[in-house]
């Protein structure tokens, strides 16, 4: 699977999105692949899919991915609600770490950038997903965990996305690379006031294991600067896979589907200089772990009783 998930790779390396399409309809109408080629696009959709991406992923350079991500719900029938007025971050010149609190679908990241009124935010994102096109790349700032580098000891990945991540083919020296170089970047935009979206669990539940990444951002921000930054946690409320696949698979095939409210809820707003009063919080995981355990209980995932961390 990861060999064939390589090919891919170098073919994109080597082709847009829209080549790659042509080239697939190409071989799709030679005998031996007919088949295939039938059954995708009486049923399963993915080759539409693609194509609506490319159309939409082009529009990101003129009119910014926050636009393109609203057009996208849109097409789907997706309408979102937010709980209380966040334009002062989503809208206003402030230096903001948006966190999303759980990422259990494929589109969070698109919902989120849906809500924003300013065009100066990226996310922080796998560097695989630099993949899905080069003007969505440019929203991009790349992160990889060492456990998806070809040399990483253990090597049991069964998860699609883990395969896709190992197909990148990253060394450990690479990686740590590309971790270091983006987490300086981050550093430096939310200094300039800029925003970032980040994912505090990957492709999780928000009870689930939370990276560090959070903590190396904030090392690298100097204590008199971390007052002009703020954070503001996002969870999604009511998305479900085989219901948003099935939309995605109408909109591509020019069908209209009923709306579909998903809720944003916004967590309490933390201002990163009260958060972080004492260095010692950012050592060994103890700022993340306040953190996790501080929105899980604020969410109903844990009572106060059981809180650990301090």
């Amino acid at each position: 699977m990861i060999w064939i998930i390589k090919k891919l790779y170098k073919s994109l390396d080597n082709n847009s999105w829209q080549g790659l399409l042509e080239r697939t309809k190409k071989r799709g109408e030679r005998m031996r692949w007919r088949w295939l080629y039938y059954l995708d696009k009486k049923i399963i959709g993915l080759g539409a899919m693609l194509k609506k991406w490319v159309m939409l992923e082009k529009k990101i350079d003129e009119v910014g991915l926050p636009a393109v991500s609203r057009e996208l719900l849109e097409e789907l029938g997706i309408r979102i609600e937010i709980d209380r007025p966040v334009d002062k971050w989503t809208d206003g010149k402030r230096g903001v770490i948006f966190l999303g609190l759980n990422h259990e679908s494929i589109i969070e990241p698109i919902l989120a950038f849906s809500i924003m009124g300013r065009r100066d935010v990226n996310l922080i994102s796998g560097q695989t997903f630099t993949r899905l096109g080069r003007n969505f790349a440019k929203s991009v700032l790349p992160v990889m965990q060492r456990k998806y580098a070809w040399n990483f000891q253990k090597k049991s990945i069964v998860a699609i996305h883990g395969m896709l991540y190992r197909a990148e083919n990253l060394s450990l020296e690479d990686v740590d690379r590309i971790n270091r170089s983006t987490f300086d970047k981050i550093a430096e935009k939310l200094k300039n006031k800029e925003a970032v979206i980040l994912f505090t669990m990957g492709g999780h539940k928000m009870d689930g294991k939370w990276g560090r990444g959070i903590e190396e951002m904030i090392r690298r921000i100097e204590p008199e600067k971390r007052k002009e930054i703020d954070m503001v946690p996002l969870y999604f409320s009511g998305l479900r896979r085989l219901k948003l696949f099935w939309r995605m698979r109408r909109a591509a095939m020019g069908k209209k589907s009923k709306e579909w409210k998903i809720k944003v809820k916004i967590g309490e707003i933390l201002n990163m200089g009260e958060a972080v009063k004492d260095e010692k919080r950012l050592t060994d995981g103890a700022f993340v772990n306040w953190l996790r355990e501080k929105y899980l209980i604020d969410f109903g995932y844990l009572r106060p009783s059981r809180v650990t961390t301090r």
